[in-house]
Order: C-alpha cells, then sequence, then structure tokens
C-alpha cells in the first residue's frame, strides 16, 4: 500500500507551475521519473485555462476534487471520474468558473502526452492490435455523506477497470468492492477514514497493489464518501 495527505504532499513542494497559471503536484511517485512505480498528481487549472485534446501512452483516471470544467462535452464538477485507455484522445479539458483542480492517476509512471490531431498516426498501429479503439468512460460521484454503508458502481468491466461509489457511516468500516483488478486507487472525497490509526481528509489516495488485501478503512466521525478506480488486471 502506497498513501498520500495533501498536506504532506503540498509541504514537499513537488510543485510544477505553467506559464498560464497552471500547476501539478506529486502525491504519489515523482512526475520527473519514469518507472514501474504508481503516479498520483494534483492538477490545479486558473479560470478559462485550456488542455487541448491528446493522449498518454499509459492507462489512466483523473478524479475532480474542486471547481468545474468541460471535458470534450462532459460537464465535471467534484466527483466527476473519467478514465481513458492508453492511446485514447480526450478533451479539450476547459476551466470554468474559478478553474478546476483533479488528481491524475496511473497505475505506472509514464508521462508526456501526444496533441491531437498531430499524435493521430500513432493511434491506428496500436488499434489494429488490441483490435478496438480505446474506452473513454466518464460518470459522477454525487456529492453528501452517507446516511448507510452502500457500494455503487459506476462503470465495471470485465478486466478489471471499474469506478465505484464506496460510503461509511460514522465509526463504519468502509465496503469494499469484490473487483479483481490490476491495482487501485482509493480517493477519499467527503469525510474521513482511518488506515492503522493516521487519518486520511479530502483528496488523500491510497494505492492497492494487484493480489494486495486492501487494508481496513474506518469512516470518521462525519462517515466517509471515497472514490474507488481499478485498472486491468496483469496476471490471472
Amino acid at each position: 500500500m502506497l498513501s498520500a495527505i495533501p498536506s504532506e504532499a503540498l509541504s514537499r513542494n513537488a510543485l510544477q507551475v505553467s506559464p498560464e497559471g497552471a500547476s501539478a503536484t506529486d502525491f504519489i511517485g515523482r512526475r520527473k521519473d519514469t518507472s514501474d512505480h504508481p503516479l498520483a498528481f494534483l492538477v490545479n487549472g486558473p479560470p478559462a485555462y485550456v488542455i487541448p485534446p491528446h493522449f498518454h501512452e499509459i492507462d489512466q483516471f483523473q478524479i475532480f476534487v474542486g471547481g468545474s470544467a468541460t471535458l470534450g462535452k462532459h460537464a465535471v464538477a467534484p466527483g466527476s471520474v473519467h478514465y481513458a485507455d492508453a492511446y485514447t484522445p480526450y478533451g479539450p479539458i476547459t476551466a470554468t468558473g474559478d478553474g478546476f483542480n483533479y488528481l491524475t492517476l496511473r497505475p505506472k509512471s509514464i508521462i508526456g502526452y501526444h496533441e491531437m490531431p498531430g499524435g493521430g498516426p500513432l493511434l491506428k498501429p496500436v488499434n489494429e492490435a488490441r483490435g478496438r479503439r480505446g474506452r473513454m468512460m466518464v460518470a459522477d460521484i454525487l456529492p453528501g455523506l452517507p446516511e448507510r454503508n452502500a457500494r455503487q458502481a459506476l462503470f465495471d468491466e470485465d478486466d478489471g477497470v471499474a469506478a465505484y461509489r464506496l460510503s461509511a457511516k460514522p465509526g463504519a468500516d468502509l465496503p469494499h468492492p469484490d473487483v479483481g483488478h490490476g491495482g487501485a486507487y482509493y480517493v477519499v472525497l467527503e469525510g474521513e477514514i482511518t488506515v492503522d490509526g493516521q487519518a486520511y481528509p479530502p483528496r488523500s489516495c491510497i494505492w492497492v497493489e494487484e493480489h494486495e488485501t486492501p487494508p481496513d478503512m474506518i469512516a470518521g466521525g462525519d462517515g466517509a464518501t471515497v472514490a474507488f478506480m481499478s485498472f486491468a488486471r496483469q496476471t490471472d
């Protein structure tokens, strides 16, 4: 298990700021490294900031944790979950209102991206090899602290790619999805959870490996709403 708390991530000053005022802060792993280590980082976009259509060479989730934006034709807000297979174009991401904040979550630390339409020629051989276009899915986790313990599937694919809304009442154990996956992130959206005596407030994230038993996660005094996002299985 690996984990990150926002205050600790920010205190490490692992911050990169663009000339337009956008920034990225490392939470788990480091964006400057290419490795098999998982990578999670917080992206902040100022008002009217635009990320053009593009794709990455790695499967990834993005979960919005503040502000608002449009992602292609989709309006996104805190709790919106976006998944894209590697070599799957998406965007643009356009900040609305006061800007946006989202966590980018990857199973490995692979950086860089290819803007469209320039990167288009790279897609055909990949799609031919996998026999389909890449998946791009968007779903929303409704805000609000829970009154009961619950698991709500947003999407759940046969290969282990899944997203769930997990809810736990005050002092209750967070329910875990029964998903065989290739590694997964938990992101606290509202309330707080405690793991082995450590409190995890909103925007905290936890990574569990494939075949790793997730730890007990206990909701705080107000309960907890947590997003679960998993990647495709690598082994059977």
